[in-house]
Parts: structure tokens; C-alpha cells; sequence
């Protein structure tokens, strides 16, 4: 919780948290840990951080949590590009999107052109979208990699978002829905 307070103090609208343990032997951080120190499992770990994140809310540190997949993959939200993925190297998606962007170009070299006829394509354009470019196709294929593991890209909002417009509402007036708490509207 310390963590998300200082964010919040230091101006950060949100905090991206990727629930995954360490594995045995490996150190992200400090180079050495007792030998009898645990290492917690994906589920309990991802608890924890659940547990944390809603004392912060309850705190009034956070304002919201969701995760990757529902914030950049669902179809309300299909015109979103990968350009505003957040990106920290070594994230598991960042190697995917370049992978499946390289299969795109050889099927497309080899003749395939699956990226024209693709099922990824038709499912696009059910979803309203008209004209479906590369970018679209390898946002869809990287939905399907994320979404297995949606719960354990966390991220925690630590300002209110504007559900018209997606900026972060900083200052100024805020118009909100006090019964269902999901509507919040900036001046703009």
C-alpha cells in the first residue's frame, strides 16, 4: 500500500502490477534471499495483491483496479492500438506482439495471406470494425495470448478515469454516478 501512496503523491494516474513469483533461484531485485525464504505460488501471490489493492481503495489511495485484457482487449474498447499498451521490458506481451506481427508479415510473403481472410479479420469487422489493418489483427492475437492469464495483470487506478473521453481527470470538475460508481465525466 506504501508503494501505490507513494505513486499517488508522486502524480501517477495508475500502477501496473504483474502478479508472477519468482521462479527458484532467480532475483529481480536484490541479488540474494535466505535459502529458506518461500516463494509464493501464482495464485497466492495474486491474492495478496487483490488483498492490498482493496485496502488501498478502501484507503482512498486507489479509485479502481481492473486488469490488461479489460482495459485494452475487450471490444468496447477494440480501436485502442498497441501503441498505448504500457511497455516494461522483459513483459511477456511485448515479445508476443513482435511474434505475431513477424507471422503476419510471412504469411503474408508466403502467399498465405491469412492477415486478408483471417477468422481473426471476420471476428473484427463483426465487432464493427470496417477497414481491419495489421495493427488491429495483432492486437486481436495478443487478446487471445493475455487473456488465459487476464487476473494477473493487474492494474490499480489511483486517479478517476472519464469514460467518454479515456484522459485521466486531474483537475476540474467531475461528474459522476454515485449509484453504480462506473460513470465518471471530466469538463471536456
Amino acid at each position: 500500500i506504501g508503494y501505490l501512496e507513494h505513486c499517488k503523491k508522486r502524480g501517477f494516474a495508475s500502477c501496473y502490477i504483474w502478479s508472477c513469483p519468482l521462479i527458484k533461484g532467480e532475483d529481480y531485485i536484490f541479488y540474494c534471499h535466505p535459502k529458506t525464504q518461500k516463494t509464493p505460488e501464482k495464485t497466492k501471490l495474486r491474492q495478496w495483491y487483490k488483498l492490498m489493492i482493496k485496502k488501498a481503495m478502501k484507503d482512498g489511495i486507489a479509485v479502481d483496479q481492473t486488469n490488461l485484457y479489460n482495459e485494452f482487449f475487450i471490444p468496447s474498447n477494440a480501436k485502442v492500438s498497441a501503441s498505448r499498451l504500457p511497455y516494461f521490458l522483459g513483459d511477456c506481451w511485448s515479445d508476443a506482439a513482435e511474434n505475431i506481427s513477424k507471422k503476419l508479415d510471412e504469411e503474408e510473403k508466403s502467399g498465405e495471406n491469412l492477415f486478408a481472410k483471417s477468422r481473426t479479420k471476420r471476428i473484427l469487422m463483426a465487432n464493427g470494425q470496417e477497414h481491419v489493418t495489421k495493427e488491429a489483427l495483432v492486437m486481436h492475437r495478443l487478446g487471445e495470448v493475455i487473456m488465459p492469464d487476464k487476473e494477473n495483470y493487474m492494474i490499480v487506478r489511483l486517479q478517476h478515469v472519464c469514460t467518454s473521453c479515456n484522459e485521466v481527470i486531474l483537475s476540474g470538475s467531475r461528474w459522476f454516478c454515485k449509484q453504480c460508481n462506473k460513470v465518471q465525466l471530466c469538463s471536456r
